[in-house]
């Protein structure tokens, strides 16, 4: 069946998995129950639905449900194919409605960074949820939120699903799309889509997605009890396309700038050494003389 990547893949980064991790700004470890994605092209971006289904619920960032708030505007999908749910989050705009079917690849609105005002100063970026039908075979939406990766409820990890659909994540956290995969064949869906940030020929200047400056020194948010409340994810700043940071770019400049001028000493040292053979053998022959 036909698949597609949740952002345009060109210039597309991973950001977060699904997972145990460290607060940026208390330190303390909390789960985070999905996978964030980021963009160069920031909030806007289109937002794409992975696989077949039906909206089930549009949430809002102005009419915050309590068992959604944090969520900001989001939509959630039913794929009734193999009965789970995707929960597309923090965007900036939706696109479509409750009831409506989205085959793969329609465009469920833009990327953005919206949170029912839970977390001021967060980058714009994709929150995507995968779950599982509860066990009481009711929907897993609104449902608890896990605190811990030995207790995930009703969540799955959305990595392997979107693996086994054609996604594949580089070293450096990029993505790409399989040639001949389920995502590969709504191509015509994404293809074009997040070029503005594209760059072929990437600088020292170039970051891929990082949360503002004036969210760096925030105080931390004081959780309310909700299910669902997290910390943002951690600054992102490597390169999009070498996946190197500006600190790492630098050091290759400068191992550059080593290298060259060993480069140099040596090419010079030789031709020392053949000056030096060379009188040697001019003193030699004046004396055989």
């Amino acid at each position: 069946m036909a698949a597609s990547p949740p952002l345009p893949p060109v210039s597309g980064r991973l950001l977060s998995d699904m997972g145990m991790r460290r607060g940026r700004r208390t330190g303390q470890q909390r789960m985070h129950a999905g996978m964030d994605l980021g963009h160069t092209d920031g909030a806007g971006t289109p937002v794409l639905n992975v696989q077949t289904g039906i909206v089930e619920r549009v949430i809002t960032d102005a009419s915050p449900l309590r068992a959604f708030n944090g969520y900001g505007n989001g939509v959630v999908v039913h794929h009734p194919e193999d009965d789970t749910w995707a929960l597309y989050a923090h965007m900036r705009d939706v696109a479509v409605t409750q009831g409506q079917a989205v085959p793969a690849g329609t465009r469920l609105g833009t990327m953005g960074n919206s949170s029912n005002g839970k977390f001021p100063g967060m980058g714009p970026h994709l929150h995507l949820e995968l779950r599982r039908r509860r066990p009481n075979g009711r929907s897993p939406f609104p449902g608890p939120y896990p605190q811990s990766d030995r207790n995930p409820f009703n969540n799955l990890d959305p990595r392997p699903w979107m693996e086994g659909k054609g996604l594949r994540f580089m070293r450096r956290g990029g993505f790409e799309i399989q040639p001949g995969s389920e995502m590969a064949q709504t191509r015509p869906a994404w293809e074009g889509l997040g070029l503005a940030g594209y760059d072929p020929y990437p600088r020292h200047r170039i970051s891929a997605w990082e949360v503002p400056e004036s969210a760096l020194g925030q105080k931390p948010i004081v959780s309310d009890g909700d299910d669902n409340a997290y910390e943002p994810p951690a600054r992102f700043d490597r390169d999009v396309r070498f996946g190197l940071t500006p600190i790492e770019w630098a050091g290759v400049g400068t191992g550059a700038l080593v290298l060259t001028g060993v480069a140099v000493a040596v090419v010079a040292r030789a031709r020392m050494r053949r000056r030096v053979a060379a009188n040697r053998r001019r003193r030699r022959r004046r004396t055989s003389r």
